[in-house]
């Protein structure tokens, strides 16, 4: 006699378990091709949000949402030309190598040296 093997999870706080028969599976499927929010899915099947996305990425239609892009950092004179650029106007800059780079261009603007 050979066993089926049942997908079965439990839902967490309730105690009980979720079996994804062809019709939640086709439902959840659809709804998230159709643009549905998971949450609303994981509501309307009674499931949580991570047994949804369990469901779709099992089903390999399930896309992760993109990272947000991270800011470029600002172009302009490193921290050694600033240093530099200071020590060349006459400004004793020994033990200034500590300095953040934002601070030392605040100097450098403060006292009209360029860079």
């Amino acid at each position: 006699m050979e066993k089926k093997s049942k997908v079965l999870q439990q839902t967490p706080g309730t105690g009980k378990l979720l079996k994804w028969d062809e019709a939640k599976t086709f439902a959840v499927v659809d709804g998230y091709k159709a643009g549905k929010a998971l949450e609303t899915l994981a509501t309307e099947l009674g499931a949580t949000k991570r047994q949804v996305i369990g469901k779709l990425v099992h089903q390999k239609v399930y896309q992760k949402a993109e990272k947000p892009v991270k800011k470029t950092k600002v172009e302009g004179p490193t921290k050694k030309d600033l240093l530099k650029a200071l020590a060349d106007s006459g400004l004793e800059v020994d033990g200034a190598e500590g300095a953040t780079k934002g601070f030392l261009s605040e100097v450098a603007d403060a006292l009209n040296v360029a860079v």
